[in-house]
């Protein structure tokens, strides 16, 4: 689409009114909780106060002293303003102290972060060096605003090598990594297929300039010690709550690890080269006790699993889904596919006997990519939020939602060739016909994405749905 030029302006005025209506909506949620423990705190005051004074009553009738006659009077007769006033005060006292004890962590997730040689070709500067931030400029406000923002890096940053984006020898620029961390990255998944691609040098130099751009990688390991610790979960202390977060791959694009170093890279299957048969269990179950036994009270695993373009969800992947909810993983957030795949809520019981929703997504899709197939410039945005009650320590799921996207070519004359797009942002910047919008043949491709989106990962949890729900509780309650 050549000449795209994105105006800004109007970008920035969607997202101040999303974030205004999610400030209301939170606003309205405590003014609400605050009526409600008021009332209730109300009735058992004049409950309290009817019992005593009908106990006081009986008590002192005959022998109530003069004074107290006084001391009573006097009370009765004190300014009706001030008692008023006091009462209020401790009235929005015991409110306060009644509403629930709560933080809240937040986790953004997105899919594959890949670098083919028409992506590298348009990040080259004059000087030299690559910039690939504009890739992500117009959804940098979305990955930055979670606790914690992850990614799944479906290539290598490996020394001594020419860049390259050629299936299968991916080898990113270096500067890609700082520019992730830029837009708002904190963690990548390095456990995939491409982990080994380079040998295990590779993949050391690979975990080297993630770490080195301030990011921590997940999977993939120095060394045995750091595979041992904490069954190689890395865990982060977030708003008072410890998150660990694991991953995963089905295999090394048909390489094996060299004996000896088994512990630099996590795989699923006995089998990972072949028939993707023998599920590690003892190994997945080892390390979730681990990361229990570290403290973790979120669970997050992050596996490279299921098939290459397809929707279909395999059975190894549900028996491993259905193995690790049941032993205490709150997520699971999955990758290869490079399409948007299935995404679900269940309700299960785990083998301590504790009753809990769980969150699946099985493939989130690509995230950078210049794949031409269908629906593989698809993708999204997820959001989940858990909630922890101070009071009892008790850790739940409180939301989920995702954010329709798209990578769009903006062709040999747009500013950047491959850019992350909001649907809905360009969408309502089309209807309100917004200088610079997309036209309409660019329209019509996102309407159809979205439709598709909503179809393969379902449309309920969708953020415009939560939106359009919040505006029309707002609407009602003006009515009101």
């Amino acid at each position: 689409m050549a000449g795209y030029n994105y105006d800004y302006s109007d970008r920035d005025r969607l997202m101040a009114e999303r974030q205004k209506r999610r400030q209301e909506l939170k606003r309205r949620h405590i003014r609400r909780q605050r009526i409600f423990y008021g009332c209730i705190l109300l009735v058992l005051i004049l409950v309290v106060v009817l019992i005593v004074h009908a106990c006081s009553k009986d008590d002192t009738a005959e022998t109530a002293e003069p004074e107290t006659a006084q001391i009573e009077q006097e009370a009765e007769s004190a300014p009706e303003d001030a008692q008023a006033e006091e009462s209020e005060e401790e009235l929005e006292l015991l409110q306060v102290q009644l509403l629930p004890n709560t933080t809240t962590v937040s986790i953004t997730s997105v899919g594959d972060i890949m670098t083919y040689d028409d992506q590298i070709s348009a990040a080259a500067q004059a000087d030299g060096s690559y910039d690939f931030t504009s890739c992500f400029s117009l959804v940098s406000d979305y990955l930055s605003a979670a606790d914690v923002t992850t990614g799944n890096l479906e290539t290598t940053f490996t020394d001594g090598y020419d860049y390259t984006g050629s299936v299968p020898f991916f080898n990113a620029p270096v500067e890609l990594a700082a520019n992730l961390a830029n837009v708002g990255f904190d963690m990548l998944t390095t456990a995939n297929t491409y982990s080994i691609l380079y040998g295990v040098s590779g993949l050391y130099s690979t975990i080297q300039h993630v770490r080195s751009a301030g990011m921590d990688n997940i999977g993939t390991y120095y060394t045995q010690e750091e595979r041992n610790t904490n069954g190689g979960a890395i865990i982060k202390d977030i708003n008072g709550v410890k998150v660990a977060f694991l991953a995963y791959t089905k295999n090394v694009n048909d390489m094996f690890v060299p004996e000896g170093s088994e512990y630099t890279v996590n795989i699923l299957y006995e089998d990972y080269c072949d028939t993707y048969t023998g599920i590690k269990e003892e190994m997945l179950l080892n390390d979730v006790q681990a990361a229990k036994d570290a403290g973790a009270e979120i669970i997050i695993v992050l596996p490279h699993w299921g098939s290459e373009y397809v929707f279909t969800t395999r059975s190894t992947q549900e028996e491993i889904a259905d193995l690790l909810f049941s032993h205490g993983v709150d997520a699971i957030i999955g990758a290869h596919s490079h399409v948007v795949n299935a995404m679900e809520t269940r309700q299960i019981t785990t083998v301590d006997g504790e009753e809990k929703t769980v969150f699946i997504a099985y493939g989130l899709g690509n995230f950078l990519s210049a794949m031409y197939r269908d629906y593989t410039r698809e993708t999204v945005i997820l959001n989940l939020e858990f909630e922890k009650d101070l009071d009892t320590g008790k850790v739940s799921l409180s939301n989920v939602n995702y954010i329709p996207c798209y990578i769009m070519d903006t062709g040999p004359d747009g500013v950047t060739k491959y850019q992350v797009v909001s649907i809905h942002d360009e969408i309502a910047a089309y209807d309100a016909c917004s200088p610079g919008c997309i036209d309409d043949e660019t329209y019509e491709l996102f309407t159809q994405a979205l439709d598709d989106i909503h179809t393969h990962a379902g449309a309920e949890f969708d953020i415009a749905a939560e939106l359009k729900e919040a505006e029309e509780e707002q609407a009602k309650t003006q009515t009101e």
